[in-house]
């Protein structure tokens, strides 16, 4: 079965990797977050978008009794955006980790920031990749995996090198990158998440660090106007994945123990 399992059921939590195509990339807080709940960590494996949606879907309904908390991390917020809007009677809470940005205007900043944190050659190999990624490849699957390492470096602040943030991957799919990433960014470039969002009802959290490249008002300002119920919260001298950062950790785990308590 695709998901991994933390903790003891009744699992009121579910984190959602990034990618798209990237199982198992948010494995280590999957394993953080069992501190305080039983934790469930599924993998998508369908190459469009609302394939991976229904299958999320599924895989929820399947391993759990009641409503959850959905923490999705980078690509992963957007699925979890679009299951709240889908099956909202399936969750307590969502929060967007590290999400990417709604509205394509912001794409410009956003990609201004991770060229300036990368070196001469790093940028020539990433602007080659994201090229190569654009159609179906036979080295897709090492095109990807170059990719996330390159990002990563650029897109976070100061990681701690430590056990409990490396992240036990799985099967990474660069075919499933390139197909459900060119349909998500039409859907992003006609619109579609910000007209969805006057449709969700539930909770909407979002948790970002403000030395990620992905600038926090290409999330909030799309969407805040018409959600309900959102919150949002940048974390100081911290990137991506907020709860490797030496300096965010422990602000992003206070935000996440409040949420879930209240």
């Amino acid at each position: 079965m695709n998901i991994r399992k933390y903790g003891s059921d009744p699992y009121k939590c579910v984190v959602v990797h990034g990618g798209p195509g990237a199982p198992g990339s948010a494995s280590s807080l999957a394993r953080q977050l069992s501190t305080y709940c039983g934790v469930l960590e599924p993998f998508q494996t369908e190459k469009t978008v609302f394939g991976q949606v229904n299958e999320l879907y599924n895989l929820i309904i399947h391993n759990t009794r009641n409503q959850v908390s959905l923490f999705g991390h980078s690509w992963g917020a957007w699925i979890v955006f679009l299951l709240a809007y889908k099956h909202p009677e399936i969750i307590k809470k969502v929060f967007l980790i590290g999400s990417g940005v709604f509205d394509i205007s912001y794409l410009p900043e956003l990609e201004r920031r991770r060229l300036r944190a990368m070196n001469e050659n790093e940028q020539m190999e990433y602007k080659r990749i994201i090229s190569l990624l654009s159609e179906e490849n036979e080295n897709n699957n090492k095109n990807l995996k170059r990719l996330g390492e390159i990002a990563e470096k650029a897109d976070n602040f100061c990681v701690e090198m430590k056990v409990d943030n490396i992240e036990e991957l799985v099967n990474i799919d660069g075919n499933q990158y390139q197909k459900v990433w060119q349909e998500a960014s039409e859907m992003r470039k006609n619109g579609y998440f910000i007209e969805i969002a006057k449709n969700i009802d539930c909770p909407v959290r979002i948790i970002h660090g403000n030395n990620d490249t992905t600038p926090i008002e290409g999330v909030v300002d799309p969407i805040k106007d018409n959600i309900k119920d959102i919150k949002w919260y940048e974390i100081q001298k911290c990137g991506h994945s907020p709860w490797k950062e030496k300096y965010g950790k422990d602000d992003f785990f206070k935000i996440v123990k409040n949420e879930l308590n209240t």
